[in-house]
């Protein structure tokens, strides 16, 4: 069994205790160790007396920006826990502002949670997402100009897609496609990055996705994390 010195520190916070025992009780079985705040206050309050390596919060941008402002917390990874069953109308998009490290969606199952868990606690958040080589049909939109094409390489962050009409490519464009083993339908919009025209090599495009829902972009993480 581990000391308590040697056990990773994890700060939950969030005002609905029966969410919080629920994280908790998981974690704390895990072997972690654990701290709950109810607000911003007391979360700043116990971040300055048992410094966490891990913070796992649930609240308005301004919690998350009070957060990021703490001196002790400034590297300190945060995981925005995101309630199911909201609609993504007025969900603030915390991870893609830089306000979060990524997103779990709550009530989260055991093995989701622990698994996203111990990834940010390798420290692999801050390496590049994982990336998935595949091939999955994919419907591309830029403006006047629609075409499918092969979704050939994907991580969290964008994706390359072979077509034929890569040099046509310009502007914002939007991606539609499934992964395999789900019905989820995905349309990240995305700028090109990057333009392969033939010249030996299949044509396509390297896309970084620009506007992603959370919900998408949490679950798109989550088939890469499990199956990458």
């Amino acid at each position: 069994m581990q000391s308590q010195g040697s056990m990773k520190t994890i700060l939950v916070i969030d005002s609905d205790q029966g969410r919080a025992k629920a994280c908790t009780r998981v974690l704390r079985h895990a072997g972690y160790l654990l701290h709950v705040a109810r607000s911003a206050r007391e979360a700043l309050d116990s971040a300055g007396a048992h410094p966490p390596d891990l913070v796992l919060a649930t609240g308005r941008p301004a919690l998350y920006e009070a957060l990021r402002s703490f001196p002790g917390l400034r590297s300190t990874p945060i995981l925005a826990l995101l309630p199911r069953g909201e609609g993504s109308e007025g969900v603030p998009s915390i991870a893609s502002r830089g306000h979060a490290d990524g997103t779990i969606l709550i009530p989260a199952n055991p093995v989701e949670l622990l698994t996203k868990v111990r990834y940010v606690l390798r420290d692999e958040c801050r390496r590049p997402p994982p990336r998935m080589a595949l091939r999955r049909g994919t419907r591309i939109d830029a403006g006047d100009v629609q075409a499918m094409g092969a979704l050939v390489n994907l991580s969290g962050s964008g994706a390359f897609v072979e077509t034929d009409i890569a040099g046509a490519l310009e502007g914002p464009v939007r991606l539609r496609f499934s992964l395999p083993g789900t019905n989820q339908v995905f349309s990240p919009v995305g700028r090109v990055v990057r333009t392969i025209d033939g010249a030996g090599r299949p044509s396509g495009v390297a896309v970084e996705f620009i506007d992603i829902d959370e919900r998408s972009r949490h679950d798109l993480e989550q088939f890469l994390f499990l199956r990458g």
